[in-house]
């Protein structure tokens, strides 16, 4: 059986609800080997014997793979393992206490589980903590289908050479927003892109002052995953002084949208969509500090 990307990544969501790739091939009859090989694209096809293993459980998937946020897992493999761990040792990060407090989780030893290969990650965790790492998903050593899983979370690369210039925008000055400095992003893309320099603590330690984090505009709050990063830029109020700010979305049951800081003693606040002006995701942080 011909292995395309459907197929992987229907495979890979098995593989996640079935308690990973050892578990999953003790209950199969497979080869953890194997299942690894399929997974990762080293292997092209499956022969008949493993297929008549892997119909039964692939048909009884109760759960239809889309590509979009947390609606599958991704195998917690050695090579996914060695990179986050070496991306840790880059960004400065000790230990997995140091990255749960930096990705402001609430479950240390879930994350410790993730890390050491005994719990497959959840699309939208791994994607966290690619973000708290600046990791961009072409960097990873996951496959295509896999990838694909996490949608557009980051600026994409220009593959063409040609680029154009973000205005890098930091707060108010003389009542409108005041710039410092540019940066240089793709410029075949067509998404609508803001830069933002950072100046408080509010976000730490995620963000540091002085770290800049690009945005991509998006058009309703039901398009912002719960828990981002997020840019906005309120209309004229009174008790919004600085007009552009990043914060963390999140969704609570009876509220329009809330804003939170990540530090311990940050403020929450709710907005609506009618008090905000833009706001986008972020999709890319760069720190003066690496």
């Amino acid at each position: 059986m011909k292995i395309d990307d459907a197929l992987r990544i229907r495979l890979a969501e098995v593989v996640g609800q079935n308690g990973g790739v050892k578990k999953f091939a003790a209950c199969s009859g497979v080869d953890a080997a194997n299942i690894s090989r399929y997974l990762r694209g080293i292997s092209r096809s499956i022969k008949d014997d493993n297929w008549e293993k892997l119909v039964p459980f692939l048909e009884n998937s109760c759960k239809k793979i889309s590509a979009g946020r947390g609606t599958s897992f991704i195998v917690s493999s050695c090579e996914l393992t060695e990179f986050i761990t070496g991306r840790m040792k880059l960004a400065r990060i000790s230990n997995v206490e140091k990255l749960c407090q930096r990705m402001n989780f609430d479950s240390y030893e879930t994350l410790r589980r993730h890390i050491s290969g005994n719990l497959n990650w959840p699309v939208e965790t791994l994607s966290r903590v690619f973000e708290v790492l600046s990791v961009a998903i072409e960097e990873t050593p996951l496959s295509e289908a896999e990838r694909q899983l996490f949608g557009r979370n980051d600026v994409p690369v220009d593959r063409a050479g040609t680029s154009r210039t973000l205005p890098v925008l930091c707060g108010m000055e003389n009542g409108a927003l005041a710039m410092d400095g540019s940066i240089a992003v793709a410029g075949g893309t067509r998404r609508e892109l803001r830069a933002f320099r950072i100046s408080g603590d509010e976000m730490m330690p995620l963000l540091l002052p002085g770290d800049v984090v690009i945005a991509e505009k998006v058009g309703s709050f039901d398009d912002i995953p719960d828990n981002a990063l997020v840019l906005v830029r309120l209309n004229d109020q009174e008790d919004a002084p600085e007009a552009m700010f990043c914060r963390r979305f999140r969704r609570i049951s009876g509220c329009p949208a809330v804003l939170s800081s990540d530090a311990p003693a940050g403020e929450w606040f709710t907005v609506s969509a009618e008090s905000v002006q833009w706001c986008g995701v972020v999709r890319r942080r760069i720190s003066e500090f690496f």
